[in-house]
């Protein structure tokens, strides 16, 4: 809170300019004499050899296996991952391009195959080698590690207990591991040293691994911290080994210049390891799950009594009668999440405040800076911070040109800052009354976060504040709980608050901090005297002129009356449309005709009776013409009527009513002739449903139809929906173009087309995928059939074509009586799913 002063700062800036001038005019000097002061050796270290300008933009292959939030590649074929993301840093500073490299398989067997690319010369790079002896005396391992793979156990997050502690030799720890895992030698020594009797439920794969614990077949599963836990929690740190780039044996100026790379970027940035391994793995998964001690705890404790400040917001403040804020939301949370009860003290000063933690009072603070060392002084244990806040300057007039150097400045007689200031510091209760200072002109300036400013800012007296962000470390807030000796209450506090995401916290924060605050005139002519004078003065003219000119209005309209008729009858002869009146209480519709060729006027009109069996409308078409000309209101729609020789037209009808003595007597409007124009529409419909590259059904129309349909179906009645997606279609435009990829795209959309029923929904969702609804199916016997055939005529189309052949996968599912079109999408997504992940070029149902 405040500026310090620093001394020597123009000094230092002159004196690092000189040095710099000075380089570089040596440099400039030893350019220009050949074999000068710096001798043969400095001219071999600057001058660009055509080795160092093609090392400059080298292209580095790299083995890419897939490993979700390590090195992966979406379906759009968009890379991340930590590794990804660290490579592409790396090259930051070498200037290297990459070409990735496509690794099959998964786990131990990719970087397997990772290491025989590399010992092939099919590679350059290969990342997460761990060292060994083996690693050491086969690859060019770099010095630097860029990660660290934990070995863990994790339990199922609904579990109270830590299966670690109650194993026992009767009960031995069920430990959930793929089968001759390369970690079971970690387990083995971790559970030696810890004492721990365990026995091993082997598992086929990682993901069965992982529902092993979820289901109960085991207690806990070896795995690595670096792969997806969902439902998961740690119970153990097996061990931890550094991760490592590795080059081939005899590569080791690639290593190097790793390495070199590694450097600079810890040296520049030595957060951006940490910030890369919490984006990726360190997920917010929202588990709460108290332990049976915590139970009882919390079943037999009193209310917790929370200490709140009555002005204080949006943090903590009382508003008629009631304590509200950030803290007192939040607490409500916990409460739900935990079962604690909360009832709230409320305290006018922080002085109030600490007296009451000091008499026992109070069990909590409910808003305090994280400070330990402030905490330790008021008795206090802190929470991990629930909220983290920027500060900003907030200024009158006397400092808005940003100089603050002898301006006040206004602070709050809580705040702890024992810094300098620039300008005289002025001590308010409050920070509320520090930012009605500034607005009254008490002093000039003051800091506040920006939750605070916002909450402020709502009101009208504070809109003409200025506002700037500052470079000060973010304002941390906690709660503090009085010190015990057990912890307990901390324990399920912190538990709690570090289970909220960012979207609970954000949601609490926002329903503060953008609250609707009530309108109040006082408040606004209060704050705007001057301009709240002139608005009402404008406001009485703009009446005065009103009456004038509705008098005005009202003198002229008499006479323009008889004039109107005149011209709504030579508007008639004029139009094209048909103008009509229709008589609600007799059912009588009269028609003028549009004025012929030559003739002048208006035709004569002609009379028919809606209610005569007379008039050319079947019952439903009679019943619905006559609703819309009795409508209340006005309409305009089109309608498909048929004429006296009883062909259809389109016809737009505008429908106005007009009321007698409040009650609507009458209906006038136009009738017009528009097939012309509901033809050209219904084809811009039409092709506005279409994929403009295969002729199918687009994205949008093919999910409409397919919900249509099924909403549809009768009982026992059954749909398909088959999801069809090209195989490394990708590769296909990046070998062949574009152009080659359309036409692959065409191929496959006329064989779909060919093959499935004229009433079969067949549509491309966009790229290479497509998809086909079949309705009123027998059995899934049948789909998997039509699946086939497609597959195979694919085949056939691609086996003609040498250059260019493509492949299909499919995934289908019969759809279930009364289920939605996203969940019928989910299974039959989640079986393409399948095929790919099988090997591609088959069908999944």
């Amino acid at each position: 809170m405040g500026e310090r002063h620093g001394g020597g700062g123009r000094f230092g800036r002159v004196f690092h300019a000189a040095v710099c001038w000075l380089l570089a005019f040596v440099c400039a000097v030893s350019a220009w004499v050949p074999g000068g002061a710096f001798g043969d050796e400095a001219a071999s270290d600057e001058a660009p050899s055509a080795a160092a300008s093609s090392e400059a933009v080298r292209t580095v292959r790299v083995a890419f296996p897939q490993q979700f939030r390590v090195m992966w590649t979406d379906e759009s074929g968009v890379r991340s991952g930590y590794t990804y993301e660290y490579l592409e840093r790396i090259a930051q500073y070498t200037g290297w391009n990459y070409e990735f490299v496509a690794v099959e398989g998964s786990g131990a067997a990719a970087f397997e195959k990772s290491r025989e690319l590399l010992a092939a010369g099919e590679v350059d790079l290969v990342a997460g080698i761990m060292s060994s002896e083996q690693s050491r005396s086969s690859l060019a391992l770099t010095r630097e590690s860029y990660a660290t793979l934990g070995i863990v156990l994790l339990a199922s997050a609904e579990r109270t207990d830590n299966p670690l502690v109650s194993a026992s030799a009767d009960r031995p720890l069920r430990v959930a591991a793929v089968e001759k895992s390369t970690l079971l030698g970690e387990l083995e020594s971790f559970c030696a040293r810890m004492g721990i009797a365990y026995e091993l439920v082997n598992c086929a794969d990682v993901d069965d691994s992982k529902a092993a614990a979820l289901d109960g077949r085991a207690d806990a599963v070896l795995a690595t911290d670096m792969a997806a836990a969902d439902g998961l929690r740690t119970v153990g740190h097996v061990s931890s080994h550094p991760l490592y780039f590795a080059a081939a044996q005899g590569d080791q100026g690639l290593a190097d210049k790793l390495d070199a790379a590694l450097e600079r970027i810890d040296s520049a940035d030595p957060m951006f390891r940490s910030r890369l391994h919490d984006e990726y793995f360190t997920q917010a998964s929202g588990a709460f799950v108290l332990s049976d001690d915590d139970r009882s705890f919390i079943a037999a404790a009193d209310p917790v009594r929370v200490g709140v400040l009555s002005n204080q917001p949006p943090y903590q403040y009382e508003e008629n009668g009631e304590l509200k804020g950030i803290a007192v939301d939040l607490l409500e949370v916990v409460a739900a999440k935990t079962g604690l009860n909360f009832t709230y003290v409320p305290a006018a000063s922080e002085d109030e405040l600490d007296g009451l933690t000091e008499q026992g009072v109070i069990d909590l603070v409910a808003c305090f800076d994280y400070n330990y060392a402030a905490a330790r002084e008021r008795g206090l244990s802190l929470t991990q911070p629930y909220v983290t806040a920027s500060y900003v300057l907030v200024a009158n007039e006397g400092a808005s040109n940003g100089d603050i150097a002898g301006k006040r400045l206004a602070i709050s007689s809580s705040s702890r800052y024992d810094g300098m200031f620039i300008g005289d510091a002025v001590r308010f209760p409050s920070v509320a009354e520090c930012l009605q200072a500034v607005v009254g002109g008490e002093a000039d300036y003051t800091y506040v976060d920006e939750y605070v400013m916002q909450y402020f800012l709502n009101m009208p007296e504070y809109r003409g504040v200025r506002v700037a962000p500052q470079t000060h470390e973010p304002r941390r807030v906690s709660f503090g709980v009085v010190r015990t000796g057990d912890g307990r209450l901390l324990g399920i506090m912190d538990q709690a608050i570090g289970s909220l995401t960012e979207v609970e916290l954000q949601a609490v924060i926002n329903g503060d901090v953008l609250r609707e605050r009530p309108f109040e005139i006082v408040d606004f002519v209060r704050a705007h005297p001057l301009e709240t004078f002139a608005t009402a003065a404008v406001v009485l003219l703009i009446v005065l002129l009103l009456i004038l000119v509705i008098l005005y209005q009202r003198a002229r309209a008499n006479a323009k009356t008889a004039l109107d008729l005149k011209k709504r009858l030579r508007l008639y002869a004029l139009c094209d449309d048909y103008f009509f009146e229709y008589d609600k209480r007799t059912g009588s519709l009269v028609i003028s005709l549009p004025s012929k060729e030559g003739q002048h006027g208006v035709a004569e009109p002609i009379t028919v009776n809606l209610g005569s069996d007379s008039f050319a409308l079947d019952e439903e078409q009679k019943t619905s013409f006559v609703d819309l000309l009795r409508s209340r209101e006005r309409r305009v729609e089109e309608v498909r009527l048929p004429d006296a020789d009883g062909i259809d037209h389109w016809l737009r009808v505008t429908v106005e009513p007009v009321d007698d003595a409040g009650r609507a007597a009458y209906a006038v409007g136009t009738l017009k002739v528009i097939d012309e124009e509901r033809s050209e529409k219904d084809e811009l419909m039409a092709k506005a449903e279409r994929d403009s590259l295969t002729g199918l059904l687009n994205s949008e129309t093919t999910r409409r139809r397919i919900a249509q349909q099924m909403d549809a179906l009768g009982e026992g009645e059954r749909g398909a929906l088959i999801m069809v997606d090209i195989d490394r279609f990708k590769e296909v435009n990046d070998t062949f173009g574009h152009l080659e990829g359309d036409h692959a795209l065409v191929d496959v959309a006329r064989i779909l087309r060919e093959s499935f029923r004229v009433g079969d929904v067949v549509g491309r969702l966009g790229g290479d995928e497509f998809m086909v609804y079949l309705n009123n199916v027998k059995d899934s016997a049948v789909v998997k059939e039509k699946c086939e055939a497609v597959r195979r005529a694919v085949e056939r189309r691609a086996s003609s074509d040498s250059e260019r052949r493509i492949t299909i996968s499919t995934g289908s599912a019969l759809s279930k009586p009364g289920e939605s079109f996203d969940d019928l999408y989910r299974r039959a997504d989640e079986a393409l799913y399948a095929a790919k992940r099988d090997g591609r070029n088959r069908c999944s149902f």
